[in-house]
C-alpha cells in the first residue's frame, strides 16, 4: 500500500514516526525514506511525552 501510494503522488513524501515504532521505522526506510529530525514532543501524543522522529526521501 505504501509503494502504491508514493507511486501515485510521485514526490518526495515526508511521515513521522514515533521512536520506539522500529516496525514503521523500517517499513519507511525500505522505501528511501532518511533520517531528517529528532524531536521530543510532550503535547501531541496524548499528553505522554515522546521521541518523534521525522523521515522523509
Amino acid at each position: 500500500m505504501l509503494k502504491h501510494g508514493l507511486k501515485i503522488i510521485n514526490d518526495k513524501a515526508i511521515t513521522y514516526v514515533l521512536d520506539s515504532n522500529h516496525t514503521a521505522r523500517k517499513l519507511y526506510e525500505s522505501e528511501c525514506f532518511k533520517l531528517n529530525a529528532v524531536f521530543d514532543s510532550t503535547n501531541t501524543n496524548n499528553g505522554y511525552p515522546c521521541t518523534v522522529l521525522k523521515l522523509s526521501q
